[in-house]
């Protein structure tokens, strides 16, 4: 039902704006940056994992758009400095492990599959980074980037939606 909504509106024409927070790369692990693509429409794009911003940056700017909006930055119910833990994508590549972990970062300590996977853990035990990363609330993304209409939403921050939620009218 959901491709049926989301052809629906797009085959309307309708400008549609979609909020992705957790967004990754844009386009893994993603349900709507195919749609976004076809019917040319606009969102913002939320990734706090270095790796993963890069490569949202530049699918946003070759497949997407004028008027997308990326912010670096965590999400959740208040605003603050957070430690986030990841592998990073060049040891996932060169170390040769699982593609699946690209996508993983959490805060710390993590509720995702980093705490609750053993294999995932060791993982993250032998080859993760930690990094400091500066957390707002959707409110305040939102008001900063002047959107006051969001048609989808799509939150993926491995274990922490929730938080996210509560910073969002």
């Amino acid at each position: 039902i959901y491709d049926i909504i989301l052809h629906h509106y797009g085959r309307k024409g309708d400008p549609m704006f979609n909020l992705s927070v957790g967004s990754c790369n844009g386009t893994f692990h993603d349900t709507i940056s195919a749609y976004m693509c076809n019917y040319r429409w606009r969102g913002m794009f939320v990734e706090p994992i270095p790796d993963a911003f890069a490569e949202l940056k530049k699918y946003v700017e070759r497949d997407l758009p004028e008027g997308c909006i990326l912010e670096n930055v965590a999400c959740s119910d208040n605003e603050r400095t957070e430690i986030m833990c990841y592998i990073p994508w060049s040891k996932i590549e060169s170390d040769g492990l699982h593609e699946a972990i690209i996508g993983m970062g959490s805060f710390v300590p993590p509720k995702n599959g980093f705490e609750s996977d053993p294999e995932t853990k060791q993982l993250l035990e032998e080859h993760g980074e930690l990094i400091e990363v500066p957390v707002k609330t959707v409110n305040q993304l939102l008001e900063k980037n002047n959107i006051d209409n969001i048609d989808f939403c799509t939150i993926d921050t491995e274990g922490f939606d929730y938080e996210v939620f509560l910073g969002f009218d």
